[in-house]
């Protein structure tokens, strides 16, 4: 938004961005515009100390291949396409339209989507090695990055056939044979655990 008293379009701008602390993480999955991309590429270039990951981009499909360059991490506009992700915004969608026609809202219907994750403790000697191997087994995110070589086309090809993904909490994750510090870790970050 442009307006209002509390306007988001260039809300990280090159004030906030030239501000930002040595080796800052700056992660955009909201809307492109919300961060400057032109401001933010002429800072990449002095600061190659900040790390940024961005999924949304002003302009899209027709993103910066410069900025794209210098992030740590681009892809194209799918941090919300999971599985429950999808049938959590459909039943809001539902939901607004019942409530605005004043129709009663049919029994939500919540799939319960269990995947077993198994990992060799005896393989792992590091507490973040761990956790480290059990989100890359539950999603590795290189699988959607961007290389620079991406057309506007491509970009929105691969949003448009995306295949939905699973989230945390629809892995199951043996709490028996977990450490007690990685397992309350794991459902910090929505894994269930049994």
């Amino acid at each position: 938004t442009s307006t209002g008293s509390h306007p988001t379009y260039h809300l990280i701008n090159e004030r906030i961005l030239q501000s930002l602390s040595r080796d800052t993480i700056l992660m955009n999955a909201s809307r492109g515009a919300v961060v400057d991309n032109k401001a933010l590429d002429s800072i990449l270039k002095q600061r190659p100390d900040i790390k940024v990951v961005l999924d949304v981009w002003e302009n899209e499909p027709g993103i910066s291949h410069s900025l794209l360059r210098k992030v740590s991490l681009g892809t194209p506009h799918i941090a919300g396409y999971s599985e429950n992700g999808k049938l959590r915004a459909t039943q809001l969608v539902l939901a607004g339209f019942c409530k605005h026609f004043s129709l009663a809202l049919p029994p939500e219907k919540s799939p319960e989507i269990h995947r077993a994750l198994e990992i060799n403790l005896e393989a792992e000697n590091k507490r973040g090695e761990l956790l480290n191997r059990l989100i890359l087994q539950a999603y590795s995110i290189s699988t959607d990055r961007l290389d620079s070589s991406v057309t506007s086309a491509d970009f929105d090809r691969r949003r448009n056939s995306y295949e939905f993904r699973a989230e945390f909490s629809d892995y199951l994750l043996a709490s028996d044979n977990l450490p007690p510090a990685i397992a309350t870790t794991c459902q910090a970050m929505g894994f269930r655990l049994h």
